[in-house]
């Protein structure tokens, strides 16, 4: 999903994210010397002291909580004061990467791309993930220079490297949407679970529309609403507006124009930029609410009940395959799931407990 800045995503299946897990380096004290005799290293140059401009820079141009733990995103932000601020920022630890980049997205939110683009490539030069992931979308979408999705997702992958959450979810939706790359629904969803696991709530709308979709799963609106109501709950506007279509279209038991109404004003509260869903054919042929009875299957591998598939091709037309192993349903078990059901070989559904569990058949 492309939508606007603040933060920006690349929309998977008409949502490529913010088209919004990483390696930690650690660092060992107390080396054995190999000469005894040998002089003690110089001790390491202190970090400066933390600077009110410095403050104030993380408090304004940071990305929104939870992205960014320096941050407490203001409702309404002076970018020309987080410019000022940023700047000095700069000025007084030059070797900050993040205040670059800080920089660069109060230029950005002031429209002022080239200079945008300058400070990204700095952070991301200094080895910066957001600096890395900013600069990607910026190439992306063509902002302050020429679309290049080439570029764009070697950023985007370079970011990702760093541990960077919306990075790997923009690697996630250009992998789901077949964007420059081959299209691999199987890949999409483990980069979805990865930038969940780093704190992105965006991430679980992402494979909330998969299982809207049928992407490497097949189409399943109780399980989409599990994952949009987990994102919905830490404030993605995106999944609040897809919940309100679901209600709305009896997608979830009988049509609730009430409950749509609802969401879609609390998405308007907390997440007034968010994009508004693209829908898949199916949906929008069935703008009058759930399929009637003898109305055709979507694609042939409806889910029944969020637990298994209709193998409409096989010997025993209409029966539900269903997970076997107890661990499947438990939403937030972490550990490998087995014995999936498969059609052809092929396994057709996710458990309720994925990401967070691994399949293995």
């Amino acid at each position: 999903m492309i939508a606007d800045i603040d933060p920006v995503r690349i929309p998977l299946w008409s949502r490529l994210a913010t088209i919004a897990f990483g390696g930690l380096v650690v660092l060992c004290a107390g080396l054995a010397r190999a000469d005894e005799g040998a002089p003690a290293a110089a001790p390491a140059a202190a970090a400066p002291a933390a600077s009110e401009a410095m403050a104030t820079c993380d408090r304004l141009a940071a990305p929104p909580v939870p992205l960014s733990p320096q941050a407490a995103h203001p409702g309404d932000v002076d970018w020309p004061q987080a410019i000022a601020s940023c700047t000095q920022a700069v000025r007084d630890d030059p070797k900050e990467p993040r205040y670059e980049f800080e920089l660069g997205r109060a230029y950005e939110q002031t429209k002022s791309y080239a200079d945008a683009m300058k400070h990204y490539q700095i952070a991301a030069d200094a080895g910066s993930g957001d600096g890395l992931q900013a600069l990607g979308l910026m190439h992306y979408k063509g902002i302050g220079t020429v679309v290049d999705k080439e570029k764009a997702f070697v950023l985007f992958y370079r970011a990702a490297e760093t541990g960077n959450a919306l990075a790997l979810e923009d690697l996630g939706a250009m992998l789901g949407n077949g964007d420059f790359v081959q299209r691999d629904d199987t890949k999409a969803l483990e980069y979805f679970a990865k930038s969940v696991a780093a704190g992105n709530a965006a991430a679980l709308g992402q494979v909330g529309v998969a299982f809207v979709w049928g992407r490497g799963s097949p189409v399943d609106y109780k399980m989409a609403a599990n994952y949009f109501q987990q994102a919905a709950d830490l404030g993605d506007g995106f999944s609040l507006k897809y919940l309100a279509v679901l209600y709305e279209r009896g997608l979830l038991g009988p049509p609730d124009k009430e409950k749509a109404a609802q969401l879609r004003q609390k998405a308007q509260e907390v997440d007034p930029k968010a994009q508004d869903p693209n829908l898949p054919p199916a949906l929008l042929a069935s703008r009058g609410g759930a399929p009637q009875p003898g109305a055709p299957r979507h694609a042939g591998n409806e889910v029944v009940g969020g637990q298994g598939v209709i193998d409409p091709n096989g010997p025993r037309h209409g029966v539900v395959a269903t997970w076997r192993d107890p661990n499947a349903n438990q939403q937030f078990y972490h550990g490998a799931v087995e014995r999936a059901p498969t059609w052809h070989g092929i396994p057709t559904a996710l458990p309720r407990c994925w990401p967070m569990c691994s399949v293995k058949n």
